[in-house]
């Protein structure tokens, strides 16, 4: 059997799909699904809008690649300083939450230019 290569399926790279916006808006979501950590490599925009998430969990902010973020109409009361592992965030949208503090490591976020915090007790 010299010569003779047979192709293994087994052999062949794993094609990830490439995902760069994923839309759980109105979903009636308590938590952020699993399922968005399957494209933390290349996900850019992720809509969570009109859910009843409570909390932002640690995965989140592996997703190094996310551009905009929005949060809005959920019950969120607290940004977690990993926030500022978003380098590339642009657009983060967390109004009409129950948020009363925004980390100070939001600055490490440099590309940030657009922040909604509207509708959120800050400060009380």
């Amino acid at each position: 059997m010299a010569g003779f290569v047979k192709k293994c399926p087994c052999l062949r790279p794993k094609i990830q799909e490439e995902i760069y916006e994923l839309d759980y808006r109105h979903c009636n979501l308590t938590d952020v699904p699993a399922q968005v950590f399957n494209f933390e490599r290349t996900l850019e925009e992720l809509y969570l809008d009109n859910n009843q998430i409570q909390d932002l969990p640690r995965e989140l902010f592996c997703c190094h690649g996310i551009r905009k973020l929005c949060l809005s109409n959920n019950e969120v009361t607290n940004i977690p300083p990993a926030i500022g592992s978003l380098i590339n965030l642009e657009e983060l949208d967390v109004s009409k939450n129950g948020i009363i503090d925004i980390p100070e490591n939001i600055n490490c976020c440099k590309c940030l230019r657009s922040v909604n915090a509207n509708v959120n007790p800050l400060g009380k």
